[in-house]
């Protein structure tokens, strides 16, 4: 009697795992990654007993940044997730076409108008949004200032972009919480750096 293969073990990327559990993914002895936590390598929260917890979207970063390799189950927890808001459709192919050597780091989704990028926004979850200026309807303006009142996109990072970018531009698109305002096209790379992502990893 064949059984159903069964799915590969998935972690989430706000996935708190104990040292223990660190060690059997990545095949190594628990001290070393205790040792990393205790040189602060690793960053670890403490629990109330004095338990080294790490975050799963920590840990894929000391992966990265070490060069080594990330295992299967932590996959979903590295992919680092762009939205793209842009009503000019060359540019959304641009990013379609210059993102797969990264597609196993990046999920990328695009839309074409503000409305849409509210609604995508909750049910995506992105790291990085990506928002043209002018749009009809909700400019970048206008739909970067709604994101700050969403406490879910705590830390994410907003970057308006013109193709006639301007000061004042630059300075409205701050004021109003955007992490930075670029002219575009703007090299993809640029972006991914923002995430800690090498375009060839």
């Amino acid at each position: 009697m064949s059984s159903t293969p069964r799915e590969p073990m998935k972690i989430a990327e706000r996935s708190l795992l104990t040292t223990q559990e660190v060690s059997s993914l990545l095949g190594v002895d628990p001290s070393s990654v205790n040792n990393w936590v205790r040189s602060g390598k690793l960053v670890s929260y403490k629990t109330p007993g004095g338990h080294n917890r790490i975050e799963a979207a920590t840990l894929c970063k000391f992966l990265d940044s070490n060069g080594m390799a990330t295992p299967e189950a932590l996959r979903d927890a590295a992919r680092r997730r762009i939205l793209v808001v842009d009503d000019d459709a060359k540019e959304l192919r641009r990013w379609r076409r210059q993102l797969p050597t990264t597609h196993d780091r990046v999920q990328l989704r695009c839309v074409d108008n503000g409305i849409d990028a509210l609604v995508q926004v909750g049910a995506f979850q992105p790291h990085l949004i990506v928002l043209d200026f002018v749009m009809p309807g909700l400019d970048g303006i206008d739909v970067c200032k709604r994101l700050q009142h969403m406490p879910e996109l705590e830390g994410v990072a907003v970057v308006v972009v013109s193709a006639s970018m301007t000061q004042d531009v630059m300075d409205r698109a701050v004021a109003a919480g955007a992490r930075a305002a670029w002219n575009k096209p703007q090299s993809i790379r640029r972006f991914l750096e923002l995430l800690d992502i090498s375009p060839n990893t």
